[in-house]
C-alpha cells in the first residue's frame, strides 16, 4: 500500500488513497501504523480524495464554529463562552470538528504546570468525550500564540482545528471576522472568516516527509 508521510506546524500523518484499503481494514491498519518501534508512531490515519503536498499553501474550508453544548459538547447548561472555566482561567468552549477548551493568558504555561492542569481539564467530567486544551496568548490585534494539549495524546507541535478554534473564538470576543495569525510551537497558520459566525478558512504550508509502501 502506497503512503505518504506528511507535516503541516509539525503535526504529522501518513496519507493513504481511500481505494487502496478496504473501509473495514482501516482501524486495524490505523493500529498496525502506529506501532512506534516498527513503523510511524502515527497519532492518527488520515484518509483521502485529493491532496497538494508539494510544499505549496493550501486553504481549507473547516465550516462554523459551534458553542452549542450539544456539539461542542459539554454538560454545562449554556454556552461556555469567555467564562471561568476553572479557577483563575476564563476561556471558551467550543467545537471545530473536535472539542476545544480556550484558555486566555497573559503568558503561556510552563511545565510542569501546563501538564497537570491540561490534564485534568482534558479529563473534566463536564465533558463527556474529553477536550482539546488550547492555551492563547493574543500577541497583538490579529495574531495569537498557542500552546496545545491535545485530548488522548497530551503536547502536540500544532493543531490545525485548535488553532481554528482559538482564531474563532478571538473572532467572537471582538464581534468581528478578519484574517488572524495563529502561532503553534511548529510554525503559523492563518484562519480568516467574513464575520465571527462565518464559515472559517484555514490556510498554511504541508510538506512530504517521505513517501514509501506499507
Amino acid at each position: 500500500m502506497r503512503f505518504w508521510k506528511v507535516q503541516a506546524i509539525g503535526n504529522d500523518f501518513p496519507l493513504i488513497r481511500l481505494e487502496d484499503a478496504d473501509t473495514a481494514e482501516l482501524p486495524a491498519l490505523a493500529i498496525a501504523m502506529a506501532d512506534r518501534r516498527y513503523t510511524f508512531a502515527i497519532r492518527h490515519l488520515e484518509r483521502t480524495v485529493a491532496v497538494s503536498i508539494d510544499g505549496a499553501r493550501v486553504a481549507t474550508v473547516l465550516g462554523k464554529a459551534s458553542y452549542v453544548p450539544a456539539d461542542v459538547p459539554h454538560t454545562a447548561s449554556g454556552e461556555l463562552f469567555d467564562t471561568e472555566i476553572v479557577p483563575g482561567h476564563r476561556g471558551s468552549a467550543l467545537t471545530t470538528g473536535s472539542t476545544h477548551t480556550i484558555l486566555w493568558m497573559e503568558e503561556l504555561p510552563l511545565s510542569p504546570a501546563f501538564e497537570m492542569e491540561s490534564e485534568a481539564l482534558e479529563n473534566d467530567l463536564r465533558f463527556p468525550l474529553r477536550t482539546s486544551v488550547i492555551w492563547t496568548r493574543q500577541d497583538d490585534e490579529d495574531a495569537i500564540s498557542i500552546r496545545i494539549w491535545e485530548r488522548g495524546v497530551g503536547e502536540t507541535l500544532g493543531c490545525g482545528s485548535g488553532s481554528t478554534a482559538a482564531a474563532a473564538d478571538l473572532m467572537r470576543r471582538r464581534g468581528r471576522g478578519g484574517r488572524i495569525e495563529v502561532r503553534n510551537r511548529g510554525g503559523s497558520v492563518s484562519v480568516s472568516a467574513e464575520s465571527w459566525d462565518a464559515p472559517l478558512t484555514i490556510e498554511g504550508t504541508a510538506e512530504t516527509v517521505y513517501s514509501g509502501l506499507f
